[in-house]
């Protein structure tokens, strides 16, 4: 990645999220003996059991409607993967601040970033996960995945116990555009469900787009040509 130019410090964000409101570096970063580094960005944080890590994982996996993993059923999933892999790179390390994982809450957020940090997981997962090598060079998701934001929090609180900022982020669906536009959302995210997606969602997408955003970037495809 270092090679795309991509900086030590950045900010991940998936398509469906938007920054609505300026933002100061420091609500994301800070700073420490002179080094950068991301905050954990979350609504709050929990003790993890393992034993109940594996129930709840047993228990998705008999309800679960399909074996589709791009599923609510296959994100969940993945999640308690990446929980239980962890839980066994930090069960035993006497390092950690606490004798349990520590679990930030799962919040669909801009995620800030420190790439040794990602290089070091990808080591790991490399070559301590059963499923680590078919993982990073697959072309699609599979059941056996890590969740990537689950996967990153969980490492860097339970291995640097780096600092949680509670930021509030919002989760909407289309057909709620009078409370979008009438809150003072800074960060949230527009969820679409390609079961019930309807055009008409479209013109509310784009109603939301164009007032916290009117300014058209050079980006844009102008529709009237």
């Amino acid at each position: 990645m270092r090679q795309f130019g991509l900086s030590e410090n950045f900010i991940y964000m998936e398509d469906d999220y938007f920054i609505a409101r300026p933002k100061n570096k420091n609500e994301m970063f800070y700073e420490e003996n002179g080094k950068i580094y991301p905050a954990i960005i979350t609504a709050d944080y929990y003790e993890l059991d393992k034993n109940l890590l594996n129930l709840k994982k047993e228990e998705l996996i008999e309800k679960k409607h399909s074996n589709d993993p791009y599923s609510i059923s296959g994100f969940y999933i993945r999640q308690k993967n990446s929980q239980l892999f962890l839980y066994d790179i930090f069960g035993n390390d006497e390092t950690r601040f606490d004798k349990k994982l520590i679990e930030p809450a799962f919040t669909h957020n801009a995620i800030p970033l420190k790439l040794s940090d990602i290089e070091e997981l990808h080591q790991l997962i490399f070559e301590r996960y059963e499923y680590g090598k078919l993982m990073l060079y697959a072309k699609e998701k599979t059941m056996q995945d890590l969740q990537f934001q689950t996967l990153y929090w969980d490492y860097v609180k339970n291995k640097y116990d780096r600092k949680v900022y509670k930021i509030s982020s919002q989760f909407y669906e289309l057909n709620k555009l009078e409370k979008i536009l009438s809150g003072n959302e800074r960060l949230f995210a527009i969820i679409t469900s390609s079961r019930n997606y309807r055009p008409i969602l479209s013109v509310r997408e784009k109603q939301i787009l164009e007032t916290f955003f009117p300014q058209k970037t050079k980006y844009e495809i102008d529709e009237k040509k």
